[in-house]
C-alpha cells in the first residue's frame, strides 16, 4: 500500500507541476479564463487566476518530501474541490468554457471528462493524505517514473478525449 501512496503523490506531483507551468506562461490569459468561468466576480477571479498556479506548484513541491506531504495533499484537495465547484457551475449554466487544466499547453473544454478528471485525482490525493497520517511518503526513482506514467497517461487521455468532443462538434454542425 506503501508504494501505491507514494506512486499516488508523484503521480499529483508531475500532473500538478505540468498543470502550473504553462499557466504561468501565459498568466495573463489564464487570469482572463478564470474570469470567463463566471462563477467569481471579475476582479476576484483575475486574483485567483493568479495565485493558483503558484497553490499547485506549492502543493505539489510539499508532496515531494515526507514531513510536508499531508500539507500538500491538503492544498491540492482544497484546489480540486474549488475546480470540481467551478465546473459544476459552469456545466449547471450549459456554458461552453476552456478548463485551462493545462493553460494553453491542451486545449480541453470544462466539461463531463474535467469532472471525472477532478474526482480520479481527488481519489488519489484523499490515498496520499489518509496514508500520510500512518506512513509518510518516500518519493522514490520508481515511484517517479510509475506516477510521471500515470501523467502522461492522463495527459494522453485528455487530448484523445478533446479530439474526439472537436470532432463530434463537427458532426454536429454539419
Amino acid at each position: 500500500m506503501q508504494m501505491l501512496a507514494d506512486i499516488l503523490a508523484m503521480f499529483l506531483c508531475t500532473l500538478f507541476i505540468a498543470s502550473a507551468a504553462p499557466k504561468l506562461l501565459h498568466l495573463s490569459a489564464f487570469r482572463e479564463l478564470t474570469a470567463a468561468y463566471g462563477v467569481l466576480p471579475g476582479p476576484l477571479a483575475r486574483v485567483l487566476g493568479s495565485l493558483l498556479p503558484f497553490a499547485e506548484l506549492s502543493g505539489a513541491a510539499l508532496l515531494c518530501h515526507p514531513k510536508t506531504a499531508l500539507c500538500g495533499s491538503l492544498i491540492l484537495l482544497l484546489l480540486l474541490f474549488g475546480f470540481a465547484w467551478a465546473v459544476s457551475a459552469v456545466l449547471r449554466a450549459k456554458k461552453t468554457v476552456r478548463c485551462g487544466c493545462y493553460g494553453k499547453f491542451l486545449d480541453a473544454r470544462a466539461d463531463r471528462f474535467t469532472l471525472i478528471k477532478i474526482g480520479i485525482l481527488t481519489a488519489a490525493a484523499i490515498t496520499v493524505l489518509i496514508r500520510s497520517f500512518s506512513h509518510p511518503v518516500r518519493p522514490s526513482p520508481e515511484s517517479f517514473f510509475f506516477g510521471s506514467f500515470l501523467t502522461a497517461c492522463l495527459l494522453a487521455a485528455q487530448a484523445v478525449w478533446t479530439h474526439h468532443a472537436k470532432a463530434m462538434d463537427r458532426l454536429k454542425n454539419r
